[in-house]
């Protein structure tokens, strides 16, 4: 399976689709900047913006791994029964922790009207590392 940017995905008009096929995108491979120290990820928060005049029903699958030659696997679902034209903010949420970096897979089923997907935020703490030094008499 190849994954492909897209900038602007429009649901087919035809009369008998009812749903789509799975929408797969990948963040890129994000070690948060700190190679060293080790990560926890809280939780997942998209900011997604129905673009139709009906309801949309949104299937939202979310799958990572901690190394780039690790396969996916399953972080966390949600499932939502309506979208707002103002805007809906999601938080999907699991635990992970003990990571040096992340990569997380994305699979979206719209039904009934496009969506845009905001943006995506990944909330993580770093742990707390010990320093210490010593002090001389001089």
């Amino acid at each position: 399976m190849s994954i492909g940017r897209f900038r602007e995905w429009s649901q087919s008009t035809s009369s008998n689709l009812t749903s789509t096929s799975a929408i797969v995108f990948e963040t890129k491979y994000t070690d948060f900047d700190n190679p060293y120290a080790k990560k926890s990820i809280e939780k997942i928060i998209l900011n997604l913006l129905e673009d139709g005049g009906t309801s949309s029903i949104i299937s939202i699958q979310v799958l990572f791994r901690t190394s780039l030659g690790d396969p996916f696997v399953s972080y966390a679902s949600s499932f939502i029964n309506s979208l707002s034209s103002s805007g809906n903010r999601i938080e999907i949420g699991k635990l992970i922790t003990g990571i040096d970096g992340v990569q997380f897979q994305f699979r979206i089923q719209c039904a009934n009207s496009n969506f845009g997907i905001n943006d995506i935020n990944i909330v993580y703490r770093e742990y707390r590392s010990v320093n210490s030094s010593k002090l001389s008499g001089e």
